[in-house]
């Protein structure tokens, strides 16, 4: 699911709200989710290697990851 999708998930969702705060609020929250988890990412494939990342360093990485490795 990409962040548009997601967004009308939750726009949906809480369409009888009114407003949108609280839609908001639950999307800045799954943006501050990602970031941290993005750099949590980084931080370990900076803890990996030492030298240059290569591409297929990268999908490795993310590939053991997505598999709980």
């Amino acid at each position: 699911m990409n962040r548009n999708e997601f967004m009308n998930l939750v726009y949906d969702e809480l369409y009888s709200d009114g407003d949108n705060y609280r839609a908001n609020r639950i999307i800045d929250a799954a943006d501050e989710y990602v970031d941290d988890t993005m750099w949590s990412f980084v931080k370990r494939l900076m803890s990996t290697y030492d030298e240059v990342l290569s591409i297929g360093d990268v999908i490795a990485e993310l590939s053991a990851m997505e598999k709980g490795e």
